[in-house]
């Protein structure tokens, strides 16, 4: 078995971490923000997995915004999330 932050964070009962695409509270601000609006994004959870990605991708183009499936700063403009969300 492959040990990695993921299997640790599982064994101890956390949460797992978001890649290096975004901070995990930014990953969970823009989840909600999609879910809020409409786009499945699957679990409010921090992950930037394929499910966050396709929802992302799909409210890029219903709103002619350029469709990358990344938090851009247009994006992030126009779903209301911020720059940085501090860490609890």
């Amino acid at each position: 078995m492959v040990k990695n932050e993921l299997t640790y964070a599982a064994a101890a009962g956390g949460s797992m971490r978001a890649s290096a695409k975004g901070s995990n509270a930014q990953v969970m601000g823009m989840q909600q923000a999609l879910k809020d609006k409409g786009f499945d994004p699957g679990s409010v959870d921090g992950v930037m997995g394929p499910k966050t990605t396709s929802a992302l991708r799909a409210y890029q183009k219903s709103e002619n915004l350029t469709t990358t499936g990344r938090l851009d700063g247009d994006t992030r403009a126009k779903l209301g999330v911020p720059v940085s969300i501090e860490k609890r």
